[in-house]
């Protein structure tokens, strides 16, 4: 269990600064720092968060989440390139494979797919 998992649920409902687990079996000890421009409304749904996170199921959302990425074809054709290639293939891969608009979306997309699976 780590704080970084509370902090992104926070996060989908309140601006977030930091967050704090001081025990991790106590969630009296555990707390936020809105972050700027949060309303009361925003706060009040972190503090709701923090009394009925489930660490379980949070776990178990992150699994099916990058089990989907590892299926995602663009993702593993990316990974199949890019992975242990010098700097210089990865550039010759780039310049062979972007040519208008609609390649370099997808490459893009690869990209963002490939940062998603390490967050």
């Amino acid at each position: 269990m780590d704080a970084g998992k509370l902090q992104i649920a926070i996060a989908t409902v309140c601006p977030v600064t930091s967050t704090r687990m001081g025990v991790v079996s106590d969630r009296t000890t555990w707390s936020f720092v809105p972050g700027v421009g949060a309303t009361q409304p925003q706060i009040d749904a972190g503090n709701n968060i923090i009394a009925t996170f489930d660490f379980a199921g949070a776990e178990a959302v992150e699994a099916a989440r990058k089990a989907g990425l590892n299926a995602d074809t663009d993702y593993l054709d990316f990974v199949t390139r890019v992975q242990g290639k010098t700097a210089a293939q990865v550039k010759a891969y780039v310049q062979a494979n972007v040519t208008d608009l609609a390649s370099a979306r997808l490459l893009l997309a690869k990209v963002l797919l490939y940062i998603a699976r390490t967050i």
